[in-house]
């Protein structure tokens, strides 16, 4: 079927035969002997290379559809966020490229956290809301992000989308050439981290926010 596929269509051609064929192997493989966290790894970055971009192309090629068409908006945002991270990171060494879906797995869980509450939880958690202990809260945990890193400035979260509680640890010497470069963040509301070590991905994450408040930001600490 691969090869009837391939041989139909032009774009699927330029993917590589050997990604495909260890695309496949290791599919098969998982799913005859199983799989542990050992492979984490190794199937993202498969799925990042050549899966994803392999699936859509047949979609939008046979069916007249694709993963924008598919996924919800926010999803198919964080997928392509995911991607785009592993297109920019892949050459650099040292680096576990399971990060590269570390925001797109918390939008996933902080999407299904109202279903696994109690009822007396998701209560208590408007309660917070009205009574302003949340923002009490988010608040002390603001200032205590803003003492621990060295150059910090607040965006809305990527995630949650709560009004300036992703805090961001800029990089210093970025900012003394005029760019602005995050180096890891926290969310005081949703508690989405993004640690030392995911190269591109809070930048990418906060892109349109950067852009903005690009000059706002080197008035402030230049």
């Amino acid at each position: 079927m691969l090869d009837q596929a391939r041989g139909h269509s032009h774009r699927l051609q330029q993917f590589s035969q050997r990604d495909l064929h260890n695309l496949r192997r290791t599919r098969n493989h998982m799913v005859h002997y199983g799989f542990s966290p050992q492979d984490d790894e190794r199937t993202a970055v498969l799925l990042l290379k050549v899966g994803f971009h392999f699936l859509n192309q047949c979609y939008e090629e046979f069916f007249d559809f694709s993963l924008e068409k598919g996924l919800l908006p926010d999803f198919f945002q964080q997928l392509k966020i995911a991607t785009e991270v592993y297109d920019k990171a892949k050459n650099m060494q040292g680096l576990n490229f399971t990060y590269c879906f570390h925001a797109f797995s918390h939008l996933l869980r902080w999407s299904v956290k109202d279903s696994l509450m109690s009822n007396w939880e998701l209560e208590s958690t408007q309660s917070s809301d009205e009574t302003g202990l949340k923002f009490e809260v988010c608040e002390k945990q603001k200032r205590k992000l803003e003492q621990l890193f060295i150059q910090c400035w607040f965006f809305n979260c990527p995630i949650c989308g709560d009004i300036e509680t992703f805090a961001c640890e800029l990089d210093d010497n970025q900012l003394d050439i005029g760019k602005v470069h995050i180096q890891r963040a926290a969310c005081v509301s949703c508690g989405l981290v993004i640690p030392h070590g995911c190269p591109f991905l809070a930048d990418v994450i906060c892109r349109e926010q950067i852009e903005e408040k690009s000059p706002a930001i080197l008035r402030a600490f230049i």
